[in-house]
Protein backbone atom coordinates (compact mmCIF):
# COMPACT_ATOMS: atom_id res chain seq x y z
CA UNK A 1 0.00 0.00 0.00
CA UNK A 2 1.36 3.45 -0.92
CA UNK A 3 0.08 6.45 1.05
CA UNK A 4 0.56 10.23 1.19
CA UNK A 5 0.85 12.03 4.53
CA UNK A 6 -0.44 15.57 5.10
CA UNK A 7 0.86 17.71 7.94
CA UNK A 8 -1.05 20.50 9.70
CA UNK A 9 0.27 23.79 11.07
CA UNK A 10 -1.26 23.27 14.52
CA UNK A 11 -0.06 19.69 14.97
CA UNK A 12 3.68 20.29 15.51
CA UNK A 13 4.15 19.12 11.91
CA UNK A 14 2.89 15.59 12.57
CA UNK A 15 0.56 14.19 9.90
CA UNK A 16 -3.08 15.12 10.39
CA UNK A 17 -4.29 12.76 7.65
CA UNK A 18 -3.06 9.84 5.58
CA UNK A 19 -4.56 9.20 2.14
CA UNK A 20 -4.20 5.88 0.34
CA UNK A 21 -2.88 6.35 -3.20
CA UNK A 22 -2.08 2.88 -4.54
CA UNK A 23 -2.78 -0.75 -3.70
CA UNK A 24 0.03 -2.73 -5.30
CA UNK A 25 -0.03 -6.53 -5.54
CA UNK A 26 3.15 -8.51 -6.11
CA UNK A 27 4.61 -11.83 -5.07
CA UNK A 28 7.49 -14.27 -5.38
CA UNK A 29 8.11 -17.98 -4.98
CA UNK A 30 11.02 -20.41 -5.14
CA UNK A 31 11.04 -24.15 -5.80
CA UNK A 32 12.99 -26.95 -7.47
CA UNK A 33 12.63 -27.55 -11.20
CA UNK A 34 10.03 -30.33 -11.31
CA UNK A 35 8.86 -31.01 -14.89
CA UNK A 36 5.31 -29.69 -14.46
CA UNK A 37 6.12 -26.48 -12.61
CA UNK A 38 9.07 -25.78 -14.93
CA UNK A 39 6.83 -26.15 -17.98
CA UNK A 40 4.14 -23.93 -16.48
CA UNK A 41 6.58 -21.16 -15.56
CA UNK A 42 8.27 -21.25 -18.98
CA UNK A 43 4.86 -20.91 -20.64
CA UNK A 44 3.97 -17.95 -18.41
CA UNK A 45 7.27 -16.16 -19.08
CA UNK A 46 7.57 -16.77 -22.83
CA UNK A 47 3.86 -16.42 -23.56
CA UNK A 48 3.57 -18.93 -26.41
CA UNK A 49 3.60 -22.73 -26.26
CA UNK A 50 3.59 -25.19 -29.17
CA UNK A 51 2.77 -28.82 -28.42
CA UNK A 52 3.81 -31.67 -30.74
CA UNK A 53 3.36 -35.41 -30.22
CA UNK A 54 5.96 -37.46 -32.09
CA UNK A 55 4.29 -40.78 -32.85
CA UNK A 56 7.46 -42.64 -33.81
CA UNK A 57 9.22 -41.97 -30.50
CA UNK A 58 6.02 -41.47 -28.47
CA UNK A 59 7.40 -38.16 -27.27
CA UNK A 60 5.34 -35.25 -25.96
CA UNK A 61 7.25 -32.11 -26.93
CA UNK A 62 6.47 -28.61 -25.65
CA UNK A 63 8.29 -25.69 -27.26
CA UNK A 64 8.12 -22.20 -25.74
CA UNK A 65 8.77 -19.02 -27.73
CA UNK A 66 8.45 -15.31 -27.01
CA UNK A 67 5.01 -13.83 -27.66
CA UNK A 68 4.15 -10.14 -28.07
CA UNK A 69 1.77 -10.35 -25.11
CA UNK A 70 1.93 -12.30 -21.85
CA UNK A 71 -0.72 -14.69 -20.50
CA UNK A 72 -2.69 -13.74 -17.39
CA UNK A 73 -2.83 -16.13 -14.45
CA UNK A 74 -3.99 -16.29 -10.82
CA UNK A 75 -1.72 -17.40 -7.98
CA UNK A 76 -3.40 -19.05 -5.01
CA UNK A 77 -2.21 -20.00 -1.54
CA UNK A 78 -3.97 -21.58 1.39
CA UNK A 79 -2.97 -21.54 5.06
CA UNK A 80 -4.58 -24.73 6.35
CA UNK A 81 -8.34 -24.08 6.19
CA UNK A 82 -8.23 -20.69 7.87
CA UNK A 83 -7.18 -18.41 5.04
CA UNK A 84 -7.45 -18.64 1.26
CA UNK A 85 -5.76 -15.89 -0.76
CA UNK A 86 -5.58 -15.14 -4.48
CA UNK A 87 -3.35 -12.83 -6.51
CA UNK A 88 -5.61 -12.14 -9.47
CA UNK A 89 -4.66 -11.24 -13.07
CA UNK A 90 -0.89 -11.58 -12.76
CA UNK A 91 2.06 -11.47 -15.15
CA UNK A 92 5.40 -13.16 -14.61
CA UNK A 93 8.02 -10.45 -14.13
CA UNK A 94 11.18 -12.55 -13.81
CA UNK A 95 12.23 -16.18 -13.93
CA UNK A 96 15.58 -17.32 -12.54
CA UNK A 97 16.95 -20.79 -13.31
CA UNK A 98 20.07 -21.84 -11.42
CA UNK A 99 22.04 -24.97 -10.67
CA UNK A 100 25.23 -26.32 -9.12
CA UNK A 101 26.95 -29.64 -9.68
CA UNK A 102 25.10 -32.51 -8.05
CA UNK A 103 22.13 -30.47 -6.80
CA UNK A 104 18.54 -29.96 -8.04
CA UNK A 105 18.03 -27.13 -10.51
CA UNK A 106 16.25 -24.26 -8.74
CA UNK A 107 13.57 -21.85 -9.90
CA UNK A 108 12.80 -18.42 -8.51
CA UNK A 109 10.07 -16.12 -9.86
CA UNK A 110 8.65 -12.66 -9.25
CA UNK A 111 5.22 -11.54 -10.38
CA UNK A 112 3.00 -8.48 -10.49
CA UNK A 113 -0.80 -8.65 -10.28
CA UNK A 114 -3.74 -6.31 -10.76
CA UNK A 115 -5.68 -7.20 -7.62
CA UNK A 116 -6.02 -9.69 -4.78
CA UNK A 117 -8.76 -11.37 -2.77
CA UNK A 118 -8.84 -13.11 0.59
CA UNK A 119 -11.47 -15.44 2.06
CA UNK A 120 -11.55 -16.07 5.82
CA UNK A 121 -12.46 -19.55 7.08
CA UNK A 122 -13.39 -20.94 3.65
CA UNK A 123 -14.06 -24.37 5.18
CA UNK A 124 -12.60 -26.16 2.19
CA UNK A 125 -9.77 -25.12 -0.08
CA UNK A 126 -8.84 -26.59 -3.49
CA UNK A 127 -6.59 -29.65 -3.50
CA UNK A 128 -3.52 -29.45 -5.68
CA UNK A 129 -1.78 -32.43 -7.26
CA UNK A 130 1.95 -32.58 -6.63
CA UNK A 131 4.40 -33.50 -9.39
CA UNK A 132 4.87 -37.31 -9.08
CA UNK A 133 8.48 -37.33 -10.33
CA UNK A 134 11.78 -35.93 -9.10
CA UNK A 135 13.19 -32.52 -10.07
CA UNK A 136 15.91 -32.11 -12.66
CA UNK A 137 19.45 -32.49 -11.24
CA UNK A 138 22.28 -30.50 -12.78
CA UNK A 139 24.74 -33.38 -13.00
CA UNK A 140 22.24 -35.11 -15.25
CA UNK A 141 22.35 -32.18 -17.66
CA UNK A 142 24.80 -30.47 -19.94
CA UNK A 143 25.57 -26.79 -20.28
CA UNK A 144 27.16 -25.74 -23.56
CA UNK A 145 28.56 -22.26 -24.09
CA UNK A 146 30.10 -21.26 -27.40
CA UNK A 147 32.05 -18.08 -28.18
CA UNK A 148 32.32 -16.72 -31.71
CA UNK A 149 35.87 -17.31 -32.91
CA UNK A 150 36.46 -20.24 -30.54
CA UNK A 151 36.31 -23.64 -32.22
CA UNK A 152 35.35 -25.64 -29.13
CA UNK A 153 32.42 -25.29 -26.75
CA UNK A 154 32.62 -25.23 -22.97
CA UNK A 155 30.43 -27.99 -21.55
CA UNK A 156 31.44 -30.29 -18.69
CA UNK A 157 33.71 -27.60 -17.21
CA UNK A 158 30.77 -25.44 -16.11
CA UNK A 159 30.40 -25.88 -12.34
CA UNK A 160 27.32 -23.70 -11.81
CA UNK A 161 25.06 -21.30 -13.65
CA UNK A 162 22.36 -18.70 -13.12
CA UNK A 163 20.02 -17.63 -15.93
CA UNK A 164 17.70 -14.69 -15.22
CA UNK A 165 14.89 -13.88 -17.68
CA UNK A 166 13.16 -10.51 -17.21
CA UNK A 167 9.86 -9.15 -18.46
CA UNK A 168 9.83 -5.40 -17.93
CA UNK A 169 6.27 -4.30 -17.18
CA UNK A 170 4.76 -0.83 -17.07
CA UNK A 171 3.33 -0.89 -13.54
CA UNK A 172 1.84 2.60 -13.07
CA UNK A 173 -1.55 2.32 -14.75
CA UNK A 174 -4.00 3.04 -11.93
CA UNK A 175 -7.67 3.96 -11.89
CA UNK A 176 -10.09 5.46 -9.38
CA UNK A 177 -10.19 2.12 -7.52
CA UNK A 178 -6.48 2.58 -6.58
CA UNK A 179 -5.55 -0.80 -8.13
CA UNK A 180 -3.70 -1.42 -11.37
CA UNK A 181 -5.72 -1.42 -14.57
CA UNK A 182 -3.14 -3.13 -16.80
CA UNK A 183 0.45 -4.44 -16.87
CA UNK A 184 1.68 -4.01 -20.46
CA UNK A 185 4.95 -5.62 -21.49
CA UNK A 186 7.55 -3.01 -22.50
CA UNK A 187 10.80 -4.96 -22.92
CA UNK A 188 12.46 -8.34 -22.39
CA UNK A 189 16.01 -8.99 -21.21
CA UNK A 190 18.18 -11.81 -19.95
CA UNK A 191 21.34 -12.22 -17.88
CA UNK A 192 23.62 -15.23 -17.48
CA UNK A 193 26.41 -16.00 -15.01
CA UNK A 194 28.61 -19.10 -15.35
CA UNK A 195 31.29 -20.58 -13.10
CA UNK A 196 33.73 -22.36 -15.44
CA UNK A 197 36.75 -24.59 -14.75
CA UNK A 198 39.11 -23.76 -17.60
CA UNK A 199 41.40 -26.35 -19.16
CA UNK A 200 43.49 -23.76 -21.05
CA UNK A 201 43.56 -20.05 -21.88
CA UNK A 202 41.69 -20.26 -25.22
CA UNK A 203 38.31 -19.45 -23.71
CA UNK A 204 39.61 -16.47 -21.72
CA UNK A 205 41.43 -15.04 -24.75
CA UNK A 206 38.39 -15.48 -26.99
CA UNK A 207 36.24 -13.53 -24.54
CA UNK A 208 38.48 -10.48 -24.06
CA UNK A 209 41.20 -10.38 -26.73
CA UNK A 210 41.50 -10.15 -30.48
CA UNK A 211 42.40 -13.55 -31.94
CA UNK A 212 44.94 -12.10 -34.40
CA UNK A 213 46.75 -9.25 -32.64
CA UNK A 214 46.22 -10.35 -29.06
CA UNK A 215 44.89 -6.93 -28.06
CA UNK A 216 41.64 -6.09 -26.23
CA UNK A 217 38.60 -6.54 -28.43
CA UNK A 218 36.99 -3.42 -29.86
CA UNK A 219 33.60 -5.10 -29.58
CA UNK A 220 32.31 -7.35 -26.79
CA UNK A 221 32.44 -11.07 -27.47
CA UNK A 222 29.18 -12.80 -28.32
CA UNK A 223 28.12 -16.40 -27.92
CA UNK A 224 25.25 -18.81 -27.44
CA UNK A 225 24.03 -20.87 -24.53
CA UNK A 226 22.32 -24.27 -24.40
CA UNK A 227 21.19 -25.86 -21.14
CA UNK A 228 20.05 -29.49 -21.19
CA UNK A 229 18.85 -31.78 -18.42
CA UNK A 230 17.23 -35.23 -18.62
CA UNK A 231 16.51 -38.40 -16.66
CA UNK A 232 14.30 -41.51 -16.83
CA UNK A 233 11.72 -42.64 -14.29
CA UNK A 234 9.60 -45.79 -14.67
CA UNK A 235 10.77 -46.12 -18.26
CA UNK A 236 9.69 -42.59 -19.21
CA UNK A 237 12.21 -39.94 -20.20
CA UNK A 238 11.88 -36.41 -18.81
CA UNK A 239 14.02 -33.72 -20.39
CA UNK A 240 14.21 -30.03 -21.12
CA UNK A 241 16.45 -27.74 -23.16
CA UNK A 242 16.85 -23.98 -22.87
CA UNK A 243 18.53 -22.15 -25.76
CA UNK A 244 19.75 -18.55 -25.74
CA UNK A 245 20.88 -18.10 -29.38
CA UNK A 246 22.87 -14.87 -28.91
CA UNK A 247 24.36 -13.15 -25.89
CA UNK A 248 27.13 -10.64 -25.11
CA UNK A 249 29.90 -11.32 -22.57
CA UNK A 250 30.54 -8.43 -20.17
CA UNK A 251 32.98 -9.84 -17.59
CA UNK A 252 35.53 -12.65 -17.26
CA UNK A 253 37.43 -12.76 -13.94
CA UNK A 254 40.42 -15.10 -13.95
CA UNK A 255 42.19 -16.92 -11.12
CA UNK A 256 45.91 -16.01 -10.96
CA UNK A 257 46.89 -19.54 -9.88
CA UNK A 258 46.85 -21.67 -13.07
CA UNK A 259 46.73 -24.87 -11.01
CA UNK A 260 43.59 -23.79 -9.13
CA UNK A 261 40.48 -25.93 -9.54
CA UNK A 262 38.13 -23.19 -8.30
CA UNK A 263 35.42 -22.13 -10.77
CA UNK A 264 35.75 -18.87 -12.71
CA UNK A 265 32.68 -16.70 -13.19
CA UNK A 266 31.57 -15.25 -16.53
CA UNK A 267 28.66 -12.87 -17.21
Amino acid sequence: IEVEQFAGMGSLYFPVDVVKQKHEVSGSLACHAWPRILGALLALWFGEENYVYEQETQTHKHEFTCAKTLPWFTLERAIEEKLFEQLIDAHLKSLEISGEEGTPIKLSVELQALSSRVIDNPGRVPEYEADPVMPFIYWMGKLVFGVEGLTKDISAQVASFTITLNNELYEDMYGMSLVRQDLPLTRRSGEVSLAVRMEDADYYKAVLYDAIEGRPKLKPATGSLTLRAAYEVEGKRKSFELVIPRMVLTAAPLEHDPSSTDPHTYE
